[in-house]
């Protein structure tokens, strides 16, 4: 479900497997996606990607 969407940005699935593992988040606790996805937080997740596809910042 995360995945497909950071592809995009990413630039191919290996970015977006790392992004999502490795990559904090400072909007969201500086927790990875792959940590916020594991304590229920998906939605918070999805939030943030749709806000930097819309030209958000980070």
């Amino acid at each position: 479900m995360i995945l497909p969407l950071v592809e995009a940005w990413a630039g191919s699935t290996k970015e977006a497997q790392r992004w999502y593992k490795e990559t904090p988040i400072p909007a969201l606790g500086d927790l990875t996606a792959q940590q916020l996805v594991a304590r229920g937080r998906v939605a918070e997740v999805l939030s943030y990607i749709e806000h930097i596809e819309h030209d958000g910042y980070a």
